[in-house]
């Protein structure tokens, strides 16, 4: 009887364990924070540089013709009380790059205002384009924005482009007048190789002359980041590790614009407790291994993946949800349990 009775509360004690655990897998669903994509923006006004062509993926110069060979500016001049110029040589003044670092507007002739932070393109007397150039730093989908409109008073009238590899045309359009109401705008989804290029280009227009083609521009180029976790942790949030093992090896791949890629950019990891023990945030210190190097993710370049050993005796049984950041927000996630 005794041996009975026995067996029926180890059954028992079993049955709530399995329970227990079933039950934070449960709740471990609601509790999973929603994901921010992380990206890497690439802002032609705000990485603007008065030192340096190329200046990261940016480069500043011009071509005899859309989508001729490209000309790197040789030579940046300050101009106008306050303005920062990019030309071709000393001696030629157009094409030309002008971008306004100053916190007032600056008028360089009679009727071309440039505001602060603002960005003026101006083709050359022959029909030469300015060109502002981006060069990918790594393969994958990227979000291109760009705007262009009139930057004279007297009535802009330019030709403009977005190219890829100076061959592919992405966008044309002509800006004809002054400001918002003169505005071309181009917004697309462009995947590229390392090094690909995307070209935005200002020419002299249909009128033939370039007088008053001083033309307002912005562009921003954007890659978001995704990352899925790889085993030993299921993607569905049913793993389950003993307490006792010591270690889980945590293992994300990364996706760049929807594109699987081994350029891995630095990474951080975070620890969320949802069940068994107190809700919250986990410290580093918690779960910190020797071979860790704080809360960075060491980047396993030869799987193409990212890794962290994850101390677990000294987190107790219960459910958690590990996170990977890139640039401080999330960009992947995944849910287990301890025993």
């Amino acid at each position: 009887m005794k041996g009975r009775k026995h067996m029926k509360t180890t059954m028992r004690t079993n049955l709530k364990a399995i329970l227990a655990v079933l039950c934070t897998a449960c709740l471990s669903v609601l509790a999973k924070p929603s994901l921010v994509n992380a990206s890497t923006t690439y802002d032609f006004n705000t990485d603007f540089s008065a030192t340096s062509n190329p200046s990261g993926a940016w480069s500043y110069g011009w071509s005899t013709s859309r989508g001729s060979a490209f000309n790197l500016d040789q030579v940046e001049v300050v101009i106008a009380g306050g303005l920062d110029q990019w030309r071709p040589f000393s001696q030629i003044e157009l094409p030309a790059i002008a971008h306004n670092g100053t916190n007032m507007t600056i008028t360089p002739a009679c009727c071309d205002p440039i505001p602060p932070g603002a960005t003026n393109l101006h083709p050359g007397p022959s029909g030469e384009n300015c060109v502002a150039r981006w060069t990918a730093p790594a393969s994958g989908a990227y979000q291109v924005s760009a705007v262009f409109s009139g930057g004279d008073q007297a009535g802009t009238t330019t030709d403009v482009s977005v190219l890829k590899n100076s061959s592919t045309s992405l966008y044309v359009a002509e800006v004809t007048g002054f400001g918002p109401p003169s505005a071309q705008s181009y917004s697309g989804t462009v995947t590229v190789a390392v090094g690909d290029t995307i070209d935005f280009t200002v020419g002299f227009g249909t009128d033939g002359t370039y007088y008053s083609d001083g033309t307002y521009f912005t562009a921003t180029i954007t890659v978001a980041y995704s990352a899925q976790v790889q085993q030993p942790i299921n993607l569905d949030g049913s793993s389950v590790f003993s307490v006792k093992r010591g270690v889980v090896p945590v293992k994300f791949t990364l996706t760049s614009g929807g594109l699987a890629t081994c350029q891995l950019p630095p990474a951080t990891i975070s620890l969320m407790r949802n069940t068994g023990g107190t809700p919250g945030p986990i410290d580093e210190s918690t779960y910190l291994l020797p071979s860790d190097s704080g809360s960075n993710f060491r980047a396993d370049t030869t799987n193409c993946q990212y890794v962290y050993n994850l101390a677990t005796s000294s987190l107790g049984p219960g459910m958690y949800t590990v996170n990977i950041l890139i640039g401080g927000n999330i960009v992947g996630n995944a849910t287990f349990a301890l025993k």
